[in-house]
């Protein structure tokens, strides 16, 4: 989690964050304790329901919102985050939810999601464990991975890191790199791949 974090505080003091999938209520929490005003979005009720117990007294705002349709103006945030959210759905869906994150986003898009082991017997032991709470959207996007849906999105990663090396990876997207909405998107070798 460090490289997300690590968007915020190269950020002015009251930066501004919004996080897809409130679901992940974990990320929310973490970018407010470290000064970030943050807003939160899910497309269920009772998630921000849950989501606003677990975040009492911290600078959160929730809104009833679908990552699909953001709405906010261009450029409305310093940091965008979509954390876990964007496995859970058809790459079609994944795109545009992408396009929305980057579009709302002033200085970087941080997506924490799934980054699977390539070599089996494990690729297929963890997809199966992570398959037994996850959609049916899952194994198409551990097929895929997320660096051809940023690609599709015109979007690239400048920066992956791998907290816990094959289950998950942070990709960082930076507006001010030439990178950004140009669509050149190459998977970056993650130590679990060999």
């Amino acid at each position: 989690m460090g490289t997300a974090q690590s968007e915020l505080p190269r950020a002015p003091r009251r930066a501004e964050g919004v996080l897809s999938s409130i679901s992940k209520v974990e990320m929310a929490l973490r970018c407010a304790r470290l000064g970030a005003e943050v807003t939160a979005i899910d497309v269920t009720e009772s998630m921000l329901r849950r989501a606003k117990e677990k975040t009492r007294g911290l600078p959160i705002r929730f809104h009833l919102m679908d990552a699909h349709r953001l709405e906010f103006d261009d450029g409305a945030f310093d940091v965008s985050v979509l954390s876990f959210a964007v496995h859970d759905g058809p790459r079609a869906a994944r795109v545009v939810a992408l396009r929305e994150a980057a579009r709302v986003a002033r200085r970087a898009l941080v997506i924490l999601d799934y980054d699977f082991p390539r070599r089996e017997p494990w690729r297929a032991m963890v997809v199966g464990l992570v398959r037994l709470y996850e959609t049916a959207y899952l194994p198409d996007f551990a097929r895929q991975g997320l660096p051809p849906v940023l690609a599709e999105a015109g979007l690239e990663a400048s920066t992956v890191s791998y907290p816990l090396p094959g289950f998950c990876a942070i990709h960082v997207v930076r507006r001010d790199e030439p990178a950004f909405g140009k669509g050149h998107g190459m998977r970056p070798e993650s130590p679990m791949s060999r």
